[in-house]
């Protein structure tokens, strides 16, 4: 199976496309810390407000984004200031794009 897939910087206009992606990881497990799926203008907002400081990254394939990661500040406190974590979410069953992002 040959894959075209590309990573690239995401825009808040991939807002839109990540809901799609995340809402069952926030409907059905508790990870997610969500207690609603955010909708697309929230998840734009998001990625734009993270980019200044922090990456968010989209896996795109024909224009279709398959997946995502990023980085977050861990708590936006002081003491904190120098700690984030990452969320990696990749669309099922994209069984190429999760082994692609797990070799990396």
């Amino acid at each position: 199976m040959k894959m075209d897939a590309q990573i690239r910087l995401a825009t808040g206009s991939d807002g839109a496309a990540i809901p799609g992606i995340s809402r069952p990881f926030v409907t059905s497990a508790p990870t997610s810390f969500e207690m609603q799926p955010p909708d697309g203008e929230e998840r734009g907002r998001r990625v734009e407000k993270t980019l200044p400081a922090l990456p968010w990254l989209v896996c795109e394939e024909q224009g279709r984004v398959l997946g995502y990661i990023y980085a977050s500040l861990h708590r936006e406190r002081f003491a904190r200031a120098r700690m984030f974590g990452m969320c990696r979410v990749v669309r099922m069953p994209s069984v190429a794009v999760y082994r692609v992002r797990r070799a990396r």
